[in-house]
């Protein structure tokens, strides 16, 4: 049975959600990067970046304690 994804975070800039990808990944969460931005229009959508439901509450510690990353620059 396959298991499910969930967002554990989203930013505007790709950078960003790469950091908190490779957060993750260092604790040993695997995380993937969705790219929701339109192509034609970057400035339209998100970047997310998703863990395993049973890796979810593990990966909401991580964020909430790198939430310097969502701060404007």
């Amino acid at each position: 049975m396959e298991e499910s994804w969930k967002r554990v975070f989203r930013s505007e800039r790709l950078i960003r959600a790469e950091i908190m990808r490779e957060k993750l990944e260092q604790e040993e969460i695997p995380a993937v990067i969705l790219n929701k931005q339109d192509s034609s229009y970057p400035f339209l959508g998100n970047i997310e970046v998703h863990v395993r439901t049973s890796d979810f509450d593990n990966a909401q510690i991580i964020v909430k304690n790198n939430e310097s990353l969502e701060q404007p620059e």
